[in-house]
């Protein structure tokens, strides 16, 4: 940077604020459902949610400190601090982004979430978002932000938040993969035979909008299109939803797969790795009807 600025909480809330709905989905989200099990944090289904988040865009500001013409990365430092594994030296969490990601107009720094101050939780008082790039790219309590002239090694850039590609060679875990879940009916319930149900979930992607949802009733041996809602805005996940009316008794399962508009199908299995990363096969959910 060839003209460094130093930006204070209360000059960042009095400009003009831009909102942002968009979806975090952190990056080891399902990692439970790997089989073998793999080290980590062990999520289920929850490590996902929609915000609308409020800041301003962090563009203005990088090009006001001035970018070298031979930057290739931005790095987010934040304030959290420890040991990564037992054993190992306290490090401050950090990250890069491609320039062209960084200079993107929606990827800003915020200090609200739905309307409302940030929580210490969700990173008050700045935290970054990344639309469609898995959680950790959205650094909290951030606190120093460098435009570097060569990509950052760092710690979770390197030996964290990486998986191997079919070549065997480690790959930065970056955009979203395509993804669905049925959130009604949930596990193990019991519906009674012949009352129609409203199936339901939800579905996103980091490579773009989810473009059809493909639901099957019999454990994948035959599928049908659900009706996406078309109302949802920036990069937030979608409703899909089909009407089904179970005509006998017996047990049921359901598996939904997503496809966006780059044409990604969300895969039957999921892809095993030892971090534990990117997890989006379907998950059945099995039901009676009575």
């Amino acid at each position: 940077m060839t003209n460094p600025v130093e930006l204070d909480y209360s000059t960042l809330v009095r400009l003009p604020k831009k909102t942002v709905p968009a979806l975090l989905e952190c990056a080891g989200n399902n990692r439970s459902d790997l089989d073998p099990t793999v080290p980590g944090n062990p999520f289920q289904d929850g490590a996902v949610s929609n915000a609308i988040w409020g800041g301003a865009p962090l563009k203005p500001f990088l090009q006001q400190a001035g970018i070298n013409p031979n930057a290739v990365e931005v790095l987010f430092e934040g304030i959290d601090h420890g040991e990564p594994f037992p054993g190992s030296k306290t490090m401050r969490y950090q990250r890069s982004l491609p320039l062209q990601v960084a200079l993107h107009p929606d990827t800003m720094l915020v200090y609200e979430m739905n309307g409302e101050t940030l929580t210490p939780e969700h990173g008050y008082p700045v935290r970054l978002i990344v639309p469609r790039w898995y959680g950790m790219a959205s650094v909290k309590w951030v606190t120093s932000i460098r435009v570097l002239e060569t990509p950052f090694v760092g710690f979770f850039q390197t030996e964290r938040y990486v998986i191997e590609d079919e070549a065997g060679i480690a790959q930065q875990i970056a955009l979203m993969q395509v993804k669905s879940f049925v959130s009604w009916p949930e596990q193990d319930t019991s519906l009674p035979v012949g009352q129609a149900v409203a199936v339901s979930g939800m579905a996103w992607s980091g490579t773009g909008p989810v473009r059809r949802v493909d639901v099957s009733v019999d454990g994948g041996e035959t599928w049908q299109d659900a009706h996406m809602d078309e109302s949802s805005l920036g990069y937030s996940w979608q409703e899909w939803h089909i009407d089904w009316t179970p005509e006998s008794t017996g047990h049921y399962t359901f598996v939904v797969r997503a496809v966006d508009e780059g044409g990604n199908l969300q895969p039957i299995e999921n892809r095993w790795n030892p971090l534990g990363y990117s997890i989006n096969g379907v998950k059945p959910v099995c039901i009676d009807v009575v």
